[in-house]
């Protein structure tokens, strides 16, 4: 046994010689080598993963249409971040405001980016037509991320038809009386002897289907559009909030829109725009008063329930609160 495991030893011994002889050791070192270079060589091969690219900012433009003398909504919302960025609007039409940021022109307006949607445009007084405003997106650093245009349109309002007069019961006494037709004389048998004979009148021709088909139906006029409860209460609610910014000129054109669709609140807070107690309380000194409207307001929002108005009627009068 012992002679055995001598002998395998030995044969064990053999084979590594063998081997080393076949494969030196400068060998085995260069395959590491060339192993390490191609795993390098693939790794580097890989691509590289996407980096996310920064979100851009867009404007994203609506057109916009009102009645002549009311205010609409710019336009603008900004998809993205743009902090510290502003907006240009240029293209402005003479005597045209907007409801937030600052003229920085003739024909141009700078609006901060984050308040857009609370941008309104003022039109010149009576003013009906349409311009095309342009829109630029700027970085603090005045290089332009996005440029849009905006199509703003004022209509002339549609005027009802001023109702018909009743005439009251003095009107209808002192009219003069309507004169009797004369009696018709009656002719003897020789004036209706002598008399030609009267020739039958021609027949009226009937018109055939096709002259029916033809004739062109009579188009209504078009009917002034009611606001809904909805539309007012926006309406309301923006004017407060100008009322609260100090622009009481685009706030009179809001309140007065809904005020005109019957809605007391409207009216008082009308009223209240006029009014020079209210005015001296929000310490607006650069903006006229009208002791008149406000009364003729308060009279108004009186009638449509106001239960407010009678007691600002009385400060007006008394003028102290």
């Amino acid at each position: 046994m012992v002679c055995g495991l001598v002998g395998v030893i030995l044969a064990v011994a053999i084979a590594a010689v063998i081997a080393i002889g076949q494969f030196s050791l400068a060998e085995i070192w260069r395959q590491l080598a060339i192993d390490r270079t191609i795993e390098l060589a693939s790794s580097s091969a890989r691509p590289a993963p996407a980096r996310a690219e920064p979100a851009i900012p867009r404007l994203i433009v609506q057109s916009s249409r009102a009645m002549s003398g009311e205010p609409v909504p710019l336009g603008l919302a900004l998809q993205g971040p743009a902090e510290g960025a502003v907006v240009i609007i240029t293209g402005l039409v003479p005597g045209m405001e907007l409801s937030t940021g600052g003229a920085v022109g003739a024909d141009a307006w700078q609006v901060p980016a984050t308040d857009l949607s609370d941008a309104w445009i003022s039109p010149p007084e009576s003013f009906v037509g349409s311009t095309d405003l342009v829109a630029e997106l700027r970085w603090p650093d005045n290089k332009i991320a996005d440029r849009q245009t905006i199509h703003v349109e004022w209509v002339p309002p549609v005027s009802p038809a001023p109702p018909q007069r009743q005439l009251d019961r003095e009107e209808i006494t002192a009219a003069p009386p309507i004169s009797p037709a004369p009696a018709q004389r009656q002719l003897d048998r020789e004036e209706i002897t002598a008399a030609p004979p009267i020739s039958p009148a021609p027949a009226q021709r009937q018109l055939d289907r096709e002259e029916i088909t033809a004739t062109l139906p009579i188009s209504p006029a078009p009917a002034q559009r009611q606001l809904d409860r909805e539309e007012i209460t926006v309406l309301l609610d923006r004017g407060k909030h100008l009322i609260a910014n100090g622009d009481l000129a685009a706030a009179r054109l809001v309140l007065q829109r809904a005020a005109d669709a019957n809605d007391a609140e409207a009216a008082l807070a009308l009223a209240a725009t006029y009014d020079p107690i209210v005015l001296r309380e929000l310490k607006v000194y650069g903006f006229t008063a009208d002791a008149a409207m406000a009364r003729a307001w308060y009279q108004r929002a009186r009638e449509l329930g106001s239960a407010a108005a009678l007691q600002r009627l009385e400060m007006l009068t008394t003028g102290a609160r």
